[in-house]
């Protein structure tokens, strides 16, 4: 139902703007609505955010916005297994007649209006100037290429692939690159605008799933820092000069602990 919607509601003329959050069950954070905003307003997107936040959301409302003009839509990602969940949560979310699915060995509804493949088989259509991806035609003409987990342009030896699908996509098409947080994000950003057109940064250093620090050893796991929410993104308040380690995991104390365990198994106490 979802795709049908989408078409009619921005043929009735209604704004995307308004039409799209309603494709979703919750509200949209900030950054997600600010991705949203540079998108209709006809840019490319660069989205740094912690594992986690919700770039998924981003993607689908480049998906849908491509869906609702009538254009096609790529997405990518660095990984077969990873394709396929895509493709298995799109067609869940559009309807299976509506996502297809390439990969190195796998070829399903090469003419849906989405289509779910890993980036080198894209960069590979882009090589070949494949009439799928060029197509001329409104109707047939890919309107957003996805490119998830961004960040592997990082990669020695597979980074070269994410660079060459930036600077061979077509300029219709508006790029939308998903990336865990980036050192370099505005660089990069300031490089897709130099090569492929206008290009939004949207950045947000919120992570909703806080980390927790752990350290195991043969003695068993304990808490690293005396507060849980210590450590790079555990969502404490405490500035990093208040982290405290576990006092029990000091050097001396963890052989104390040894010695007691070697007497207690001599003593036949386990």
């Amino acid at each position: 139902e979802l795709l049908p919607r989408l078409v009619d509601g921005c043929a009735a003329g209604e704004p995307l703007a308004s039409l799209l959050p309603r494709c979703f069950d919750h509200p949209l954070d900030g950054f997600q609505t600010d991705a949203m905003a540079a998108l209709l307003d006809g840019s490319s997107v660069v989205v740094s955010a912690p594992t986690g936040s919700g770039k998924t959301a981003v993607a689908e409302l480049a998906l849908y916005a491509a869906l609702a003009r009538g254009e096609r839509a790529i997405y990518t990602t660095p990984l077969k297994a990873l394709s396929n969940q895509k493709y298995r949560d799109l067609s869940a979310a559009l309807g299976p007649g509506s996502v297809g699915l390439l990969t190195g060995d796998t070829q399903k509804q090469r003419d849906a209006p989405v289509l779910v493949m890993t980036t080198e088989v894209l960069r590979n259509m882009l090589l070949e100037q494949d009439e799928m991806v060029f197509a001329a035609q409104a109707a047939g003409r890919v309107g957003v290429v996805i490119l998830d987990e961004f960040h592997y342009m990082n990669d020695k030896s597979r980074g070269t692939v994410w660079e060459e699908c930036c600077v061979l996509a077509p300029p219709s098409a508006k790029l939308v690159a998903l990336s865990a947080t980036m050192a370099n994000a505005r660089q990069v950003t300031r490089w897709l605008e130099a090569i492929h057109g206008p290009t939004s940064l949207v950045e947000t250093s919120h992570r909703p799933v806080p980390l927790r620090y752990r350290y195991a050893d043969d003695l068993g796991v304990e808490d690293l820092f005396t507060s849980p929410a210590a450590g790079p993104g555990g969502g404490g308040a405490a500035p990093p000069k208040a982290w405290r380690l576990n006092p029990s995991l000091r050097p001396e104390k963890r052989g104390l602990a040894r010695e007691a365990r070697r007497e207690r198994r001599a003593a036949g106490g386990g």
